[in-house]
C-alpha cells in the first residue's frame, strides 16, 4: 500500500513539473544588480569584484537570515508556554532586533564595498540606487493592491 501512495506522490511531482512550468522558471526576471552593472557598465574587472562581493554578501545574508529566524522561533516558541517569563521575551525582543539590525547593516556593507571600486561618475549613478530602493521596495509591497505610492523625487543633491 505505501508503495503505491509512494508512486502516486512521484507521478503527480512528474506530472506537475511539465515542460511549459519548467519553461516559466527559466525565464524568470533578470536579477536587479544585473541591470543596475550594465547601466554603470563596468569593466571586467570591476564586474568580477562586483560579483565576488554580491556573492560573500549573500552567503553572509543567508547565515543573518537563518540566525534572525531562529530567534524568532525561539520567542514564539516562549510565547506558547502557559507562564511566559516578562524578562526572557524581553531578552528575546532585543536580540531579534539586534539581528534585523545586522542583516540590514551586512546590506549596507555590500553597497558600500560595491561604491569603492566604481569611478566617479560611476558613483553618481550608484547613489542614485541606493535611494531609490526604498521606494522599490513600497512598489513592490503594494502590487497587487490598490495602493499609491508618490513619484520618487529628485533628491537635492541631485538637482
Amino acid at each position: 500500500m505505501r508503495n503505491i501512495f509512494a508512486v502516486t506522490i512521484l507521478f503527480a511531482v512528474i506530472t506537475l513539473s511539465s515542460p511549459a512550468q519548467m519553461h516559466e522558471m527559466k525565464s524568470a526576471p533578470e536579477h536587479p544588480l544585473k541591470a543596475v552593472m550594465a547601466e554603470l557598465q563596468l569593466t571586467p574587472d570591476q564586474k568580477s569584484q562586483v560579483q565576488k562581493i554580491h556573492f560573500e554578501n549573500q552567503k553572509k545574508e543567508i547565515e543573518l537570515k537563518a540566525k534572525l529566524e531562529t530567534k524568532q522561533l525561539e520567542m514564539r516558541n516562549m510565547l506558547m508556554t502557559d507562564t511566559p517569563d516578562k524578562s526572557s521575551l524581553e531578552k528575546a525582543i532585543q536580540e531579534v532586533g539586534s539581528a534585523e539590525t545586522v542583516l540590514k547593516i551586512n546590506k549596507m556593507s555590500g553597497w558600500f564595498e560595491i561604491n569603492i571600486i566604481l569611478t566617479p561618475d560611476q558613483q553618481k549613478h550608484w547613489i542614485k540606487v541606493l535611494r531609490q530602493a526604498p521606494m522599490k521596495k513600497m512598489r513592490m509591497m503594494g502590487r497587487g493592491r490598490d495602493l499609491k505610492v508618490p513619484m520618487e523625487q529628485p533628491h537635492p543633491m541631485d538637482r
